[in-house]
């Protein structure tokens, strides 16, 4: 069975988005509002760690469903972004999405006032825990869990100061097996 190649999942993501319906409300919603996905068992915070890990395939599976968020629009020439907050399938709420177009880096904001648990996360990943908490200044920099398969790495960080709550999620592709 031959898979679509990645460029074709994105190009079919961008027309999609190109061709999509602007909202015009979008300027009356407080920050603070979510908007439920319409399928909400396509999307989880499971899927959003595990799917990049499992290959290509995963990985576009994951571009794809990002794309479709609502608020996702083309912040040219680069990016791909969403700052609108979005409700999970599993209720986890991400509040804001950015794919880089060339490198399909992808970088996730994790709703901080519902304050995810990193042990809550490993569960659905193979995450290794950090070491260090601090930068190379000296200053506490939150803990970093990572994961590493198919030459993709996914990243989750605690917040600094308590480390008891993610705030973020990076996935890239790696060629090393360090992150």
């Amino acid at each position: 069975m031959q898979h679509p190649s990645l460029a074709a999942l994105m190009i079919t993501g961008l027309v999609s988005t190109s061709f999509g319906c602007a909202s015009t409300d979008a300027g009356s919603r407080s920050s603070n509002d979510s908007v439920a996905l319409p399928d909400r068992t396509t999307l989880s915070m499971e899927n959003i760690l595990r799917w990049p890990l499992e290959g290509e395939t995963g990985y576009a599976s994951l571009v794809g469903a990002l794309n479709s968020l609502p608020g996702m629009s083309d912040v040219a020439p680069a990016y791909l972004m969403t700052r609108q907050p979005v409700t999970l399938g599993d209720g986890y709420m991400v509040d804001f999405v950015s794919i880089q177009k060339k490198s399909q880096h992808i970088d996730i904001g994790v709703d901080t006032d519902a304050c995810v648990d990193p042990v809550s996360l490993q569960a659905f990943v193979p995450a290794t825990q950090s070491k260090s908490t601090e930068d190379i200044h000296g200053r506490d920099v939150g803990r970093v869990y990572w994961s590493i398969n198919n030459g993709t790495v996914v990243k989750f960080r605690s917040m600094p100061g308590t480390r008891k709550c993610v705030d973020s999620i990076s996935i890239y592709r790696r060629h090393s097996n360090e992150p």
